[in-house]
């Protein structure tokens, strides 16, 4: 396609002529031959938006972030926000020709060498199971009013820079910045450390955490191979001794999970290279009438799952993309629902720490969530050099 002929976004389904080709699509500053799945490309329908459609899309729901501005009181999550008063609803953003999608998508953007940036992947699943892990997880570390339970290893979100957010959101993994393991090595030492390390250990919740991020992790291998190839080389690098790790298996750096999350639009901070993989899952069936879950991304509104037991899969660029979890009416207060989501973060503050002090172990990801705890003299503190 000549990104000249046309402003407005293409969308070819399975067997249409001028759909872009298997070979042609690939993630930016990912390397690598397969970088979706060829099942789900045979399956998905290809939305093709030239760049100028997908700058445009960009720059609405940054306008509408910076719109959404909170007083010097409110920091973080406001439960009493009124989201549909914001033009952040679904309704509003239709008016600015974002499409609704429900079935399997790859929404990608030609580049000058004839190849097609993906900018999303979106796979719904129909699952009729609830056996999942996540929803273990879930059920374990939040309370029935969705609120995140007191466990070491995991970290309740109160903030996230300017975003205002709904619902709740908690963080395990690996994180670089300031706390008890930087005290007394002087003004300005930041080290890579696990979240939340101090307090009584939950064996049960370092159980669910690992089977939760490793059943993730396969996800993503499967749907986007490059990608999951590419998260394992840049912890390898960062990481060769496995340390700062929730897993062996797991390669993020960080694991977000959340419930009945709204948040307005935002970039991440993820490594070049790494995406964001995102799985929602609908615990407690359909939303009251209404009322719907959705995510919106490129200029799409993704359906969220509205099953019990069904799940959606998302991946996009760890930077670089506008997205945000809408909140579920236009025209009525968000819902309280425990449909839950989590992500696979590859953090490029952490990937590219520069640390002269090893990380004491009893900070590390590796003594954190370890299921089995294994006595210090078995891994050295200088182990721990990043």
């Amino acid at each position: 396609m000549n990104e000249m002929e046309t402003t407005t976004r293409l969308i070819y389904q399975p067997n249409d002529i001028g759909r872009p080709t298997f070979d042609q699509i690939r993630w930016e500053g990912v390397p690598g031959e397969v970088h979706v799945d060829e099942e789900s490309y045979n399956n998905a329908q290809i939305i093709v938006a030239p760049s100028i459609c997908f700058d445009s899309d960009q720059d609405c729901l940054r306008q509408i972030a910076q719109g959404i501005k909170k007083g010097p009181d409110k920091k973080g999550f406001d439960q009493d926000f009124n989201w549909h008063e914001s033009g952040y609803t679904a309704d509003k953003l239709i008016e600015h020709g974002f499409m609704m999608i429900s079935t399997q998508a790859i929404f990608v953007v030609p580049d000058d060498a004839g190849k097609f940036v993906v900018k999303f992947v979106y796979e719904p699943i129909s699952k009729g199971t609830i056996d999942d892990p996540l929803l273990a997880l879930s059920e374990y570390i939040f309370t029935q009013d969705g609120r995140i339970r007191d466990l070491v290893g995991l970290s309740i979100v109160t903030e996230r820079g300017n975003k205002n957010m709904g619902g709740s959101m908690g963080v395990l993994g690996s994180w670089y910045g300031y706390g008890k393991a930087t005290q007394g090595l002087g003004p300005g030492v930041k080290q890579v450390m696990a979240y939340k390390p101090k307090g009584k250990r939950d064996e049960r919740a370092i159980q669910l955490y690992q089977a939760h991020a490793d059943h993730l992790s396969s996800y993503e291998n499967r749907l986007t191979p490059s990608c999951g190839k590419a998260r394992k080389r840049l912890m390898m690098d960062f990481d060769p001794k496995g340390v700062h790790r929730i897993s062996s298996s797991c390669m993020a750096t960080a694991v977000s999970v959340t419930m009945s999350f709204v948040v307005t639009p935002h970039m991440d901070s993820g490594s070049q290279g790494a995406l964001e993989f995102i799985k929602f899952l609908n615990t407690d069936g359909p939303l009251p009438e209404g009322h719907k879950w959705y995510f919106v991304v490129a200029g799409c509104i993704l359906e969220l799952p509205s099953k019990k037991g069904d799940i959606v899969l998302i991946g996009l660029p760890g930077h670089g993309v506008w997205h945000g979890t809408l909140p579920t009416s236009s025209t009525e207060d968000t819902h309280f629902h425990r449909g839950v989501g989590s992500a696979l973060i590859s953090k490029g503050s952490v990937l590219s720490a520069k640390q002269t002090e090893p990380t004491p172990i009893e900070y590390c990801a590796t003594t954190i969530y370890r299921v089995n705890h294994v006595s210090f003299l078995l891994y050295p503190w200088i182990l721990c050099r990043t």
